[in-house]
């Protein structure tokens, strides 16, 4: 994979390179930035963490009904009868229910969080680039990354045109290469 990166001044300057990026076709784009970007039409379809942490918390919760209700009411539990209550009482079975739905839905969120945000991944090539070391303060970082050197070689020639600071290119072996 070859990969080019490119520094900008401003958030103007970068919004408008990964404009000419997006005319040139090339959809693999991230930007480091030093403030929150608002979502525009560029964020793509949002994350599918919140989905996830809906669904596992309804099975969680889900889960936990139909268990109480097989130890409760069904011959395979130890149903007891005791005071003439009925065996399917489901109003006790209410709070455990809604605890262990939240339980999964918080464990399925920060599990989604570490996979999505990649958090295994200690290292990147990205990091070794000068200006990324000064993006939390006054730079916007972005990093194009494409299987085709032929259109990465186009995305730099944009990117030369768009004003950007300092570039590095980076190769199949993730090496420096002269922009």
């Amino acid at each position: 994979m070859t990969a080019v990166l490119a520094s900008y001044a401003s958030e103007a300057a970068l919004s408008g390179a990964v404009d000419r990026l997006r005319a040139l076709g090339i959809e693999e784009i991230e930007t480091y930035t030093p403030l929150p970007v608002e979502p525009g039409e560029r964020t793509g379809e949002g994350s599918p963490l919140p989905a996830a942490v809906l669904g596992f918390g309804v099975f969680g919760a889900g889960f936990m009904f139909w268990l109480q209700w097989l130890s409760t009411a069904t011959s395979w539990g130890y149903p007891i009868n005791i005071g003439g209550r009925p065996a399917f009482s489901w109003p006790g079975y209410i709070p455990i229910t809604v605890a262990f739905g939240i339980l999964c839905a918080g464990l399925a969120g920060l599990a989604g969080y570490l996979l999505l945000a990649t958090a295994w991944r200690l290292w990147d090539p990205v990091d070794e680039f000068e200006a990324t070391r000064r993006v939390t303060r006054d730079r916007w970082v972005l990093h194009a990354h494409s299987e085709d050197d032929h259109i990465i070689r186009r995305a730099r020639d944009a990117l030369v045109d768009s004003g950007a600071l300092s570039m590095r290119l980076l190769s199949h072996d993730l090496e420096e290469v002269p922009a």
